[in-house]
């Protein structure tokens, strides 16, 4: 399931561009992601406790009309919407949470600036039917870390849409098994994926746009890391049952920063 809460900018227009690790901790404050109701709620779905806060959610935060200059964002429009998707906790939202979001506020605060967003709107998104070959459009970045020979050293990297495709598919089959483990407390049966980017998307768009391979500065706990991530159409095949995972929690890592968040092509 996903939760769209629409949002109306109601104190200043303008935060910080590195906002990612602000939002999340947001969601998890309005969904009551640390309340022990949660967490009695997530033992009774037998899932798997750790100390760690619950991470398997993304989100997309879409503005209306927006411009960026250097490190900060400005909007040109009030509105905007925040979309969250998650799963196995589609009860407790519904029986928890979607009453009292009305009317609250989102707010964005880094020392001295602060936005505040009321939720004018609160919808849910069921989800789609998944099949075994479907074509993802990503809205936020794909974040692909892992490892590789340079030079005869081993090196911790981003892998792009540039890099051999099958390394790529092989991570995302990786991070869908891990992710379905953790949801469901079991391995799966079927773990094929195949996954491949939209290479005519790639070839239209690589000489004019530098956004298929963005590069950016992500701050969390206080330090700022280089992340490379990909903005490009991919068609994925395999066990639905794990497409429905990088659906629901998202594709690649870092999704409870708001990466990996991809919608059905139309």
């Amino acid at each position: 399931m996903r939760l769209v809460l629409k949002l109306k900018a109601i104190k200043e227009k303008e935060f910080p561009y590195n906002y990612n690790a602000i939002v999340s901790k947001e969601i998890s404050n309005l969904l009551g992601f640390e309340t022990p109701e949660f967490k009695d709620y997530l033992k009774s779905k037998g899932f798997r406790a750790t100390d760690k806060p619950f991470g398997l959610f993304t989100f997309n935060l879409h503005f209306e009309n927006v411009f960026h200059k250097k490190e900060t964002l400005f909007l040109r429009s009030n509105n905007a919407h925040l979309s969250i998707s998650f799963p196995l906790i589609n009860d407790y939202i519904k029986s928890n949470v979607i009453d009292r979001l009305s009317d609250k506020e989102l707010i964005i605060q880094k020392g001295q600036s602060q936005t505040t967003f009321l939720i004018t709107k609160v919808e849910t998104i069921q989800d789609p039917l998944f099949r075994d070959d479907i074509i993802f459009v990503p809205k936020s970045p794909i974040i692909l870390p892992g490892k590789k020979m340079i030079k005869n050293v081993l090196r911790n990297i981003y892998f792009s849409y540039r890099d051999d495709i099958r390394t790529v598919s092989k991570l995302i089959k990786e991070d869908l098994c891990r992710k379905y483990e953790s949801i469901y407390n079991s391995q799966v049966s079927n773990d094929f994926i195949f996954f491949q980017w939209d290479r005519n998307y790639i070839y239209a768009n690589e000489k004019t746009s530098k956004k298929l391979k963005p590069k950016f500065m992500l701050e969390y706990n206080q330090k700022n890391y280089a992340v490379l991530g990909n903005v490009v159409p991919f068609r994925i095949k395999g066990n639905p049952e794990l497409i429905r995972v990088g659906y629901q929690c998202g594709f690649g890592k870092m999704n409870y920063l708001g990466f990996g968040f991809s919608e059905f092509q139309d």
